[in-house]
């Protein structure tokens, strides 16, 4: 799977066997529609939510911390997943390049991942992003690819 992020065009290859077995049924929870409280699911999370909106087909969600939205992630496995999330992706990346205060000389002109599947992610604040954000991204997109 490829795990590429907007912010900086870094595109990274994961293979399935970086993620245990027993992560992935952890995940299933949030793959549904809705906000969950990863502190209550995962225990080692507490205070993050991750918020899941209805998607025609792929997956979408954003983590925030208490109310603050920290980054954005969209997982396609076909091309029809990556038809309806990347849109959506793309136009949350370029609204906040376009934010009072920031600079578009500081951000990356976003680029679709090179093959399915994939994991896209857009860090809406990223001086406040967890460093266990990346790992989590890869469990997450496993999850959406193995359900």
């Amino acid at each position: 799977m490829n795990q590429y992020m907007l912010n900086t065009g870094h595109n990274r290859v994961s293979p399935r066997s970086e993620i245990s077995e027993g992560v992935l049924p952890k995940m299933a929870p949030l793959l549904a529609v809705g906000e969950h409280d990863l502190g209550e699911l995962l225990g080692a999370f507490a205070g993050y939510r991750l918020v899941v909106p209805h998607c025609e087909a792929g997956y979408f969600a954003t983590l925030c911390r208490g109310e603050w939205p920290l980054l954005s992630l969209a997982v396609a496995a076909t091309a029809e997943d990556e038809a309806v999330v990347w849109p959506a992706l793309e136009g949350l990346y370029l609204k906040v390049t376009e934010a009072p205060g920031m600079r578009a000389a500081d951000f990356q002109a976003p680029h679709r991942p090179p093959t399915l599947p994939w994991v896209a992610v857009a860090l809406v604040n990223p001086l406040a992003v967890p460093g266990w954000a990346g790992d989590f991204e890869r469990c997450l997109a496993w999850a959406v690819v193995e359900r």
